[in-house]
């Protein structure tokens, strides 16, 4: 083990060391392990650890002000993003020179009073104004982004964001043992903002306790807490929403072309505002779904669609292939492979694109969905009898089989 670097090492030497600070931030037992075997090398680093962790634990302030752990751990996230998105620009380039400087930003990340939340110049506006809302700079993230108060924080893949009553937020990463309370209730509602990008996942438990999930592309615009007499959210992309029974308060669901209403109920909505077709599949109990001046109720096992123009139509489907994205997979019954495409391309953040000999073929049973892209697109051409091609490195191209 070369840890001979260390042996010279003071307490603010270590404060300094990237792989110290890993440890102290997530407290992995694999980085347990390093350091145990370091001291045990090098007996006389022991004590300057120790002191180390002492001051990490005890002095890690700027001007009085302590960087509680939860701002620590998400400004971590954030350097994550940034590396993988600087490695992404610069796979064919040497990337060290970079690197060091971001090993160095770690550093900041202690030392520093940076702010996680940044103010944006946009004003507050109400939920009736949801489409000018969500346009905004922030949909341009390749992370979750969390915008509360004109304020965003960048949060880890499939985190999940809870809100009390009282509007105080807490935040559950795959980096945490527990919830991090991230803000203070807040004293007056407004609508906040969670932007799940192509690529991403996320969830959210509202303050009335309904859980919201979002997949790829998804944006969700709700309050901080509700009113008394009604509870509504504006959702642009794919959500599965279980809401929380109120018969005081209905539920609704606001989309560029839906207008979705509840009282206790679980079911999927898919409205992409850049889609033609909108739908709203229902697991259980019911909801009365309005396209323009059209309404209807829906029964369980039952799929409402809108090509956006107000006509629709419903159908009876097997629910659980319209809501296993949540559970990581999809179910291709009769779907053309050129909507499984569309569908790929946003879970994976890539443009797939169908070759129009090959675009009409319908595919059948369940695709995982790997982390890799690769291993998703080799279980479709072996069984599709297709292949795929990478364009560059934002662009796969599907081709009938030779």
């Amino acid at each position: 083990m070369q840890v001979s670097k260390y042996s010279h090492f003071s307490a603010i030497d270590f404060l300094k060391d990237e792989r110290f600070l890993v440890w102290q931030l997530f407290r992995e037992e694999s980085d347990k392990a390093y350091w145990q075997q370091v001291m045990a090398d090098y007996p006389d680093t022991a004590p300057v650890i120790r002191d180390a962790e002492a001051l990490y634990k005890q002095h890690v302030k700027l001007n009085d002000f302590k960087i509680p752990p939860y701002e620590i751990i998400e400004r971590f996230v954030l350097l994550q993003g940034m590396i993988r998105r600087k490695k992404e620009q610069r796979r064919r380039r040497r990337i060290a020179l970079w690197m060091s400087g971001a090993a160095a930003g770690i550093v900041g990340l202690v030392a520093g009073a940076t702010l996680l939340f940044t103010a944006t110049p946009a004003p507050e506006q109400p939920l009736a104004d949801h489409a000018a809302f969500c346009d905004t700079s922030f949909t341009e993230s390749n992370e979750v982004t969390l915008i509360v108060d004109h304020s965003a924080m960048v949060l880890s893949n499939n985190s999940q964001v809870s809100y009390t009553a009282s509007g105080a937020i807490a935040v559950h990463t795959e980096h945490t043992s527990g919830d991090a309370l991230i803000r203070e209730p807040i004293a007056e509602t407004q609508q906040n903002k969670l932007i799940v990008p192509k690529g991403r996942r996320s969830s959210i438990i509202l303050a009335d306790n309904t859980h919201v999930w979002l997949n790829s592309g998804t944006t969700l615009i709700f309050p901080s807490s509700f009113e008394r007499n009604r509870r509504e959210v504006y959702v642009d992309g794919e959500v599965y929403i279980e809401v929380e029974k109120d018969p005081a308060r209905p539920f609704v669901v606001k989309s560029s072309a839906l207008n979705i209403e509840v009282l206790g109920t679980k079911f999927n909505v898919s409205a992409y505002s850049s889609d033609m077709e909108q739908t709203v599949v229902l697991v259980e109990g019911s909801v009365e779904v309005a396209a323009g001046l059209r309404k209807t109720r829906l029964l369980p096992n039952q799929r409402f669609s809108t090509d956006g123009k107000g006509d629709y139509k419903v159908d009876e489907v097997a629910v659980t292939d319209y809501t296993c994205w949540r559970h990581g997979w999809i179910q291709t019954n009769t779907t053309s492979l050129e909507e499984l495409a569309r569908r790929l391309s946003r879970y994976y953040d890539k443009e797939i694109i169908c070759d129009t000999r090959v675009a009409h073929l319908k595919c059948y049973g369940k695709l995982v969905l790997f982390d890799d892209l690769d291993k998703a697109l080799h279980t479709v051409s072996k069984n599709m009898h297709i292949e795929y091609r990478y364009k560059n490195d934002r662009t796969i191209m599907l081709y009938p089989k030779k």
